[in-house]
Formats: structure tokens, sequence, C-alpha cells
């Protein structure tokens, strides 16, 4: 998540360099039931449409890109985590269901012999013949 941080803080730096966030903060609602409050937010946004629209172009849709792709990749993220931590919790109930029961290890969870891949070396001074 630290570069979509680092995005929106550089994105920020935009909007005050360029005026844009003083602008934005000054936005009538458009939520409101009178007619007045109404036209008063169309007329602010008509002013401000140059500034607005040419602020929010190339520039800021990579930035809203970029957001969504980190974004995509941590859900990825943790969809994975949880994948292997279900898998690892199932898997240790397997075994341990098994042990329960009386049996032993089920045969895929079993442990491995350490003499199973050990190659004979010569030690210092000895040899192997």
């Amino acid at each position: 998540m630290g570069g979509t941080v680092r995005r929106q803080q550089k994105e920020q730096d935009r909007k005050r360099t360029s005026g844009i966030e003083q602008i934005e903060t000054h936005i009538p609602s458009p939520k409101t039931t009178s007619c007045l409050q109404y036209v008063s937010h169309l007329e602010y946004m008509f002013l401000h449409m140059d500034a607005l629209f040419g602020f929010y172009g190339f520039e800021a849709a990579r930035i809203k890109w970029l957001n969504y792709v980190a974004s995509q990749r941590s859900i990825e993220e943790a969809v994975n985590i949880f994948l292997n931590d279900v898998m690892a919790s199932k898997n240790m109930f397997t075994i341990a269901r098994s042990i329960w029961t009386g049996n032993d290890r089920p045969t895929v969870f079993q442990r491995q012999t350490a003499t199973l891949n050990v190659v004979a070396s010569a030690h210092s001074g000895e040899s192997t013949a």
C-alpha cells in the first residue's frame, strides 16, 4: 500500500500547488432541496470547469489507474494468504483427526526418514574405498 499512499500524497500536493484544493473545498453541495442553492452549485462548477478539467486530465487518470492496480494486487495477496491458511488448517485437522481416531498420520503427511537422501561422503582423513 506504500505506493498508493505516495501517489495520493503527490496528487494532494498537485492540487495544492495548482489551486484545485481551494476550488474543491468551496464547491457548494449539490445535495439540496433549494433551487437557489442548486443553481449556486451549477454556477460555481461552470465558473471553475476549465480549471477542474485541466487538472483532472491524463495525469490524474494515470494515478487513479495505478491506485486501482495496487488495490487489486493487495486483494490478490490477501486471498492467497487466506487460501494458504485454509489449506494449512485443513491439513492439520486431517492429521489431528487421524491421530485422535487411533491411526497414524495419513501417508501423504508421514515424515520422511532422514537417511533416504543421504549420500556417503568421506570425512577428513578417511577414504571411501
